[in-house]
């Protein structure tokens, strides 16, 4: 029995798994989320025809583990090996030369095929295309899809009631795309200059785009003199139990974006560091995966991956827009906007104030890391930085969180109609 379903592109990724390639997508629909698993397609890049025997050889040479079932001298219209092929397109260059397909079966085919091209003086086209993007953009989805699956072919997750895993269903654009209410947590950490811990995690949830709040909780670890009744306020005995407490409500909340200022460079790197040290898997994605993070290429930073979940930092977002502010501070920007600021009036003095706070003033501490999640959220409405970022979204099939990346919006919108103009 076939389904149809609509959805809205949280991520998609890559990876290399038993030497094949494995695209993974996921979709916000009303009701769930949708992980889609596609193991059916190959990577490729394209060559100039006149190129093609030339390729062959240097292919041949560079991958010799792959058997070669069509020899050289006798080229046919699809030249095969048992992992990468070759095959005659009705495509041009912009110089009118016409081109062929080198498809291969993961990733790391095309880096080691693409380096001994360029060595050999061998112009590689598309090379650079995120395969993951190149399955989407061919398609012409942007942001939402219509999703096409057998009943058959659908996995429940075991750990997770509202996931369901798809595996390699038909997904097609679609013109009008029904907006989706998405689960927003703000989150800010506060920690001591004095000894390094991890004092709390503060997080309120919104509903968007209705502006309705979901939840506020913050976990704060126990300085021995504080006591509430707040049912909102976690007093954790260790960091310990406050980091695992905050997993289980993050799972329980399980918001589909989650935002922060510096939420990536400073709170989630800082609750890394702090579970590698006590031995406490962050299992934060939609199935329990841990986080993970890669490398930036040409900067030192690192991009977070929650699985199945979308992190934008408020900075990152708003240097993103037209915006242009003398300072990206959370105070500043928050004055800036809302007329208000920290609750902490003096920036030089705030990290010896928190830690006096935490020790002396726990209502107050506890204020001011909520205020801190409230003033990143009415930040993100009062400058419509959601608004901005789905709407770029589906106008260049950029992810929520992909911040720059004009040329990767360019490829996406204009090579699929160059390709349809035999280009």
């Amino acid at each position: 029995m076939s389904n149809i379903l609509s959805g809205f592109l949280l991520q998609k990724s890559w990876q290399d798994v038993d030497d094949h390639l494995i695209l993974t997508f996921y979709f916000k629909t009303q009701k769930n989320i949708l992980k889609i698993i596609i193991d059916d397609t190959r990577p490729l890049f394209f060559i100039e025809h006149k190129q093609k025997q030339k390729t062959f050889d240097v292919l041949t040479r560079v991958l010799p583990n792959y058997s070669n079932s069509v020899k050289s001298t006798n080229l046919a219209n699809s030249e095969n090996s048992d992992n990468w092929t070759i095959k005659d397109l009705e495509l041009n260059s912009f110089d009118y030369n016409r081109v062929c397909a080198v498809y291969f079966k993961n990733q790391k085919q095309i880096y080691m095929a693409r380096q001994a091209l360029a060595s050999a003086s061998i112009i590689t086209f598309e090379s650079d295309v995120n395969p993951a993007s190149r399955y989407l953009m061919e398609r012409f989805i942007h942001a939402g899809a219509m999703i096409q699956f057998d009943s058959t072919h659908v996995q429940p997750s075991k750990s997770h009631p509202n996931l369901t895993v798809l595996h390699n269903p038909k997904l097609k654009s679609i013109d009008n795309f029904d907006f989706i209410d998405f689960c927003v947590m703000s989150l800010d950490i506060e920690t001591s200059i004095v000894d390094g811990r991890l004092l709390s995690i503060a997080c309120t949830s919104y509903q968007y785009p209705e502006n309705f709040l979901l939840h506020k909780d913050v976990f704060i670890l126990n300085n021995h003199n504080f006591e509430t009744d707040e049912e909102h306020i976690h007093i954790c005995a260790d960091e310990s139990t406050l980091l695992i407490q905050f997993i289980q409500y993050f799972l329980r909340v399980n918001p589909d974006i989650i935002i922060g200022w510096s939420v990536v460079d400073f709170d989630f790197q800082f609750i890394q560091q702090k579970a590698k040290k006590l031995n406490i898997a962050l299992t934060l994605g939609r199935n329990q995966e841990t986080i993970q993070w890669k490398s930036r290429i040409n900067d030192d930073s690192k991009r977070l991956i929650i699985e199945g979940r979308v992190v934008v930092d408020g900075i990152d977002a708003l240097k993103n827009t037209t915006y242009h502010l003398n300072k990206y501070s959370l105070d500043f920007v928050a004055k800036h906007f809302l007329g208000k600021g920290k609750l902490i009036d003096h920036p030089e003095q705030r990290a010896l104030e928190i830690v006096r706070m935490f020790e002396q003033d726990s209502d107050n501490f506890i204020a001011y890391n909520i205020e801190d999640c409230d003033l990143v959220w009415e930040i993100f409405i009062k400058a419509d930085l959601f608004g901005y970022l789905f709407q770029r979204e589906q106008l260049t099939g950029l992810p929520l969180n992909r911040l720059g990346g004009s040329v990767e919006a360019f490829d996406y919108r204009y090579l699929p109609l160059l390709h349809r103009k035999d280009l």
